[in-house]
């Protein structure tokens, strides 16, 4: 990793990627906006979700919580209800502990200093960085995805971005580039403009680079080697079971899942998971298995009938098969320390998770 760079060099850096913002930027909400609240939606949300998908998201979730105080004083299953579809749930869950603890320990204030800002729930050393950059243009450095690849190339790092050895080197890449006296939150925002539009993960577009004469990458031609490429994971598999129960209206029974749990606070099938196995066929043992993890595990006392559909997913490292199966309560009695209820398609709770995919259409 080249090191020793000049200031001479740090200041055509910076003159060269400034003249390229200024005529490539996209026009994004959060970014004609100063305040650290809305800032760090914006940034929260769009940890591992597309620029496009967060944008209608971040208007209509600034304008039920249009402060952070408004936010804090919001039920959990208000919050995770208009995350729903963005995924990572437990990002919102975060979202909505912080903003508690800012209105506890800071009478309801965004702090200004990236260690205070990382004091909150959620908030790790990159977004403490962005709010305190784009907020409050401190001299704070960033590290995400698109920068992480952009300086991993104009600095040439050959070994795994991820080891501790490449994180503190481009995080001091990270610090070195900013100015020393304002201007570091566009700088910030034109290394992660470029990140994403242009030093792309597949055939970077080196011509349109405007800092292409300062990448090591580009220089030795190692465009496409470097970030090294991450071992593959190996996703482990998982088998879920769900059960679809209807009452005599037709209503189907849902459960909202346990806190500290899979899909914490979302509602879904009442679902247990099984011993992964490579083939499942609903035998006379199967079903006796079925019926004694839900009654185990659920406390619920029911018999599966029959398979209606499978659905496969991934969740972080699980590769999941999930069976939804015809079933029927043998009792009329539910487990009353745990949140039930009968809803129809037309009338879903408010928080809902993968029971979504599964085709209505095709089983009722």
């Amino acid at each position: 990793m080249t090191e020793n760079r000049s200031s001479a060099w740090y200041q055509a850096f910076r003159k060269q990627l400034l003249s390229w913002y200024r005529k490539h930027h996209r026009d994004l909400p959060w970014r004609s906006t100063q305040d650290p609240y809305a800032i760090w939606v914006s940034e929260t949300m769009l940890q591992q979700t597309q620029v496009a998908t967060v944008i209608d998201y971040y208007h209509r979730f600034l304008k039920k919580f249009p402060t952070v105080a408004h936010l804090a004083a919001a039920q959990q299953e208000d919050v995770l209800h208009l995350w729903s579809g963005l995924g990572y749930y437990r990002r919102a869950r975060s979202l909505h502990t912080a903003a508690q603890q800012v209105v506890e320990k800071f009478d309801g204030e965004m702090p200004r200093q990236a260690d205070l800002l990382q004091s909150l729930a959620g908030i790790g050393r990159y977004t403490a960085g962005a709010i305190a950059s784009f907020a409050f243009d401190q001299r704070a450095p960033i590290l995400e995805a698109n920068t992480i690849r952009l300086f991993s190339r104009l600095t040439g790092l050959r070994e795994a971005k991820t080891s501790n050895s490449a994180q503190s080197q481009l995080w001091k890449f990270a610090e070195d580039i900013l100015p020393d006296r304002g201007g570091s939150s566009t700088i910030n925002q034109a290394v992660m403009e470029l990140g994403s539009l242009v030093c792309v993960p597949v055939s970077p577009k080196c011509s349109e680079c405007p800092l292409s004469k300062h990448c090591v990458a580009h220089e030795q031609g190692l465009e496409n080697q470097i970030p090294l490429a991450k071992p593959k994971l190996v996703a482990e598999a998982m088998t879920h079971v769900g059960l679809v129960i209807r009452n005599p209206q037709g209503e189907i029974l849902l459960r909202q899942n346990e806190k500290g749990k899979w899909w914490d606070g979302l509602w879904d099938l009442p679902w247990v998971e099984l011993e992964e196995r490579k083939k499942f066929s609903l035998t006379p043992a199967l079903r006796l298995e079925i019926a004694a993890q839900f009654e185990s595990q659920l406390e619920l006392n029911c018999e599966a009938i029959d398979l209606l559909c499978t659905v496969r997913h991934a969740v972080t490292k699980y590769k999941i098969r999930y069976f939804c199966l015809d079933a029927k309560l043998r009792t009329k009695r539910l487990p009353k320390h745990r949140n039930w209820g009968w809803y129809s398609q037309a009338n879903l709770p408010p928080v809902a998770t993968r029971f979504r995919r599964i085709p209505w259409d095709t089983i009722d």
